[in-house]
């Protein structure tokens, strides 16, 4: 058999087992099974990318981080390992590098909405109200339906007081994510009393 042909047939059985092993959900079998695999295959990047997910569900979000800058390195071409690594790094609370793994997904992908909707997270986490701003209405553009970014930005305008903008901001969710709209109301209900 050819080393293409055995590596596909490898990566094949692999995929298999685990995908047996995540029908018991169990994030210790599922990450003994990836280990397993990337003995076998170092540098798969499915297996990577799964062993990054399962990390950072158990919440070693630095070992996410690890394998997510070793499968940086084998794709850089892919946005999604810079956009799950910002997420890491977020979750870590890295920001300014969270930001550039952000940015890196943006550059490789700009119609990549959740990246946007990321970026403009860190960025209100720097103070970076305006570059945050930017971010947010972006994903909105490209996410219209999604009442994150909505939300971020009606708090956004309330921070820097402006108060009418937030108001709109505020009735655009209302109409079409009320849930979302009364959470924002009690926290600046929660505020203001």
């Amino acid at each position: 058999m050819s080393p293409v042909l055995e590596s596909a047939w490898t990566a094949w059985r692999w995929r298999l087992r685990l995908t047996l092993v995540l029908w018991w959900g169990r994030p210790a079998t599922v990450l003994a099974c990836v280990a397993a695999w990337l003995q076998a295959q170092p540098d798969h990047p499915h297996a990577l990318a799964t062993q990054a997910h399962w990390l950072a569900q158990t919440q070693d979000l630095q070992g996410a981080a690890h394998v997510l800058r070793r499968l940086r390195l084998l794709q850089p071409q892919v946005a999604a390992h810079a956009f799950n690594l910002g997420f890491v790094l977020q979750g870590l609370a890295r920001w300014r590098e969270a930001e550039s793994a952000f940015e890196a997904a943006i550059e490789l992908n700009p119609l990549l909405d959740r990246a946007w909707y990321g970026l403009g997270v860190v960025r209100l986490e720097l103070g970076e109200l305006s570059g945050a701003e930017q971010a947010l209405r972006r994903n909105t553009e490209l996410q219209p339906m999604s009442p994150l970014a909505w939300y971020q930005l009606a708090h956004l305008h309330r921070e820097r007081g402006e108060l009418e903008q937030a108001q709109d901001l505020l009735r655009h969710l209302r109409s079409f994510e009320p849930r979302v709209a009364r959470q924002l109301e009690r926290e600046w209900g929660a505020v203001s009393a």
